[in-house]
Order: structure tokens, then C-alpha cells, then sequence
């Protein structure tokens, strides 16, 4: 959807132009260094409206406290499939032993993380943080967590493309890439 229409999506307009995709994953984003917070439990609650198709993501900020008390009910209760987590628009580095906590928690229960893992225009956390090369060691770490680094790691594909050939269990969502051709051709070719 359209940055204007952000705050305007229901049910039924996601729905709708959400076709023809089969299968959809929707989360929020809890970013307390950038004033972003997406309580997990409306994520659920519009999954459900949704209906079948599509699968919520649950989000954490990993300075809570409570992050890994967070996952475990929302994945137990609200049924959440995987975890969001920014840590560049979360003021902190993959390798920060609060994030690594909820990569542990992550493989523990199974569940997918999908990191934003690329540079963004909010001032909240360093660009060097966000580098995809900082994910070879967190795949080292923990060999059986599956990752998605969120728009191939988007200005640092090549990077993102080589953490992915190293390991098996990283992955990468081309979102907001296809509105740049030769960035989406030149990596995947």
C-alpha cells in the first residue's frame, strides 16, 4: 500500500490487494528508539479477521525487559508463527546480547525472525549495526535459526546474497526492491 494509505488498511482492503497471493505474513514493529509500537495482540487479532492465508508475526523490542516472556506468550497464546525485529530502528546491533537473546528464543521454539538488516532514515540506531555481514555470526551462533533478512538487506544486497550462500538457514524477501529493477537483476543473476 501507498505510504498515505498506511494508516487506513483494514480488513477488507488487505484483503483485497493482497490478491493474488496465496499466503501472507503480517506484523508490526516494536521500535521503541524510533516511537514505533505495534502491540503483538492487535496483530493477532487482525490475522484472525483476515482469516486463512494469512500468518502473524509477533515483534518485540529486545531492551524490554520482558522480550522473551513476549515471545513465548505470543507465540503459546496469540498463536504468532515468527518474530520481527529492527534492531538498526531499535537503537542496537544484531550482536547485542539482548538481541541474541531472542535469536535463542527464536530457535528454541522453532519460529522464524525476519530482520530488517539494512539502512533506514531514522536516526535511531548506527548503519554500521545494520550491515547483513553481522548475521554470519549470529548463523554461527545459532545454526538452526532461520532468518529473512527483510528487502535483501537493501543497500547491501551483495552482502545479504553472500551471508545466504554460507548459510542454508538465511533467507531474504525482495519487498521494496522490484520498484528498482537493476538493484532486484544484478543480484539474483
Amino acid at each position: 500500500m501507498s505510504a498515505e494509505d498506511i494508516d487506513y488498511v483494514t480488513v477488507d482492503s488487505y484483503s483485497e490487494r493482497k490478491l493474488p497471493a496465496e499466503q501472507t505474513i503480517v506484523f508490526g514493529l516494536q521500535a521503541y528508539a524510533s516511537g514505533i509500537f505495534v502491540p503483538n495482540d492487535a496483530v493477532a487479532a487482525f490475522v484472525r479477521e483476515v482469516g486463512g492465508g494469512t500468518v502473524g508475526f509477533m515483534s518485540v523490542d529486545p531492551s524490554r525487559y520482558d522480550a522473551v516472556d513476549e515471545i513465548e506468550r505470543c507465540h503459546a497464546d496469540l498463536g504468532l508463527k515468527g518474530i520481527k525485529i529492527g534492531p538498526i530502528y531499535q537503537g542496537t546491533s544484531p550482536l547485542n546480547p539482548l538481541v541474541l537473546r531472542v535469536f535463542k528464543t527464536a530457535e528454541r521454539l522453532g519460529l522464524p525472525v525476519m530482520i530488517h538488516q539494512g539502512a533506514i532514515f531514522a536516526n535511531a540506531g548506527r548503519l554500521a549495526d545494520s550491515l547483513p555481514l553481522l548475521l554470519d555470526d549470529v548463523a554461527i551462533a545459532f545454526p538452526d535459526l532461520r532468518m529473512v533478512v527483510a528487502h535483501m538487506g537493501h543497500p547491501w544486497i551483495y552482502e545479504t546474497v553472500v551471508v545466504m550462500r554460507r548459510h542454508a538457514n538465511i533467507y531474504a524477501d525482495t519487498s521494496a526492491i522490484p520498484s528498482r529493477p537493476t538493484v532486484l537483476a544484478n543480484p539474483v543473476t
